[in-house]
């Protein structure tokens, strides 16, 4: 059976934003912090369709290196698309996404940020792709989606502790969201999610 073009466009959707999840992990575990993926499906009206905004969540960590961290994903998604780009085409297409790579010490960091972040997503390829498949089966077994809800982890958009949720999950903790997340876990044991918690 002929694939429709609104399937192939979420497939599409969801493998380019696990594989930049998939990426930003990768490149956190290899600079020694620590964190966990998210890849949920929300509604998005103004492309009359169905988007996969992702998150990962991360210790706190400087500037410079959430530079690396988000050219990390920025690159494996572009790779995965087949796209051969260099450190500096790495750099621009970082500074169109994220508003903070505006801030002079990320402009002054970003050739060597994106350098060492296209080496280490090449040579992490492995990696990344086993955490980018893991997502992507996640999503095909409903019963693994149903056993991790971003809601559970932040009711009514709290954390454990009272704080707020980053404001990025806000939407994937609205009352009445239908999709859950899936869940990639890093190797940190300091960002342990509780098993029940987990696809």
């Amino acid at each position: 059976m002929e694939e429709s073009l609104e399937m192939s466009w979420h497939r599409d959707c969801l493998l380019s934003a696990s594989y930049r999840m998939a990426g930003h992990l990768v490149m956190m575990e290899c600079c020694g912090t620590g964190g966990w993926m998210l890849v949920w499906k929300n509604p998005n009206p103004e492309v009359g369709g169905v988007a996969y905004p992702s998150m990962v969540s991360s210790c706190s960590t400087t500037a410079e290196l959430h530079a690396v961290i988000a050219m990390g994903g920025i690159a494996a998604e572009l790779l995965q698309q087949g796209r051969q780009i260099d450190a500096a085409q790495l750099a621009k297409e970082a500074q169109e996404r994220h508003g903070f790579f505006e801030e002079p010490r990320i402009i002054e960091a970003a050739p060597h940020a994106a350098a060492f972040a296209l080496y280490t997503v090449r040579a992490q390829w492995e990696a990344i792709e086993a955490y980018a498949k893991r997502v992507i089966d996640q999503w095909a077994d409903p019963l693994a989606l149903e056993q991790f809800r971003i809601d559970r982890i932040y009711p009514d958009g709290k954390r454990a502790n009272g704080g707020d949720a980053p404001i990025h999950f806000l939407p994937a903790c609205a009352p009445g969201q239908l999709t859950p997340a899936a869940l990639v876990q890093s190797a940190d044991p300091a960002y342990h999610i509780p098993s029940e918690y987990r696809a």
